[in-house]
């Protein structure tokens, strides 16, 4: 399971760092565009709190990654 978790945290940090790339491309260019991919990203460092989260949690309880 936190393999899982590992795994879902690396595809939302990826996921932020493309977001952020398209926000700085848009800037001063394509504004609606820019604002969808802010909406986009703040829903994935939402995902990335959350599974960060669940991740502390089971080390909290003793559960490592292998």
């Amino acid at each position: 399971m936190v393999a899982v978790i590992h795994g879902v945290l690396e595809a939302e940090n990826e996921a932020i760092r493309i977001y952020n790339e398209l926000i700085r491309a848009c800037e001063q260019k394509d504004y609606v565009t820019q604002e969808l991919a802010i909406d986009i990203l703040a829903d994935e460092e939402e995902h990335r709190t959350l599974f960060d989260g669940f991740l502390r949690s089971f080390e909290r309880h003793g559960l490592k990654a292998a």
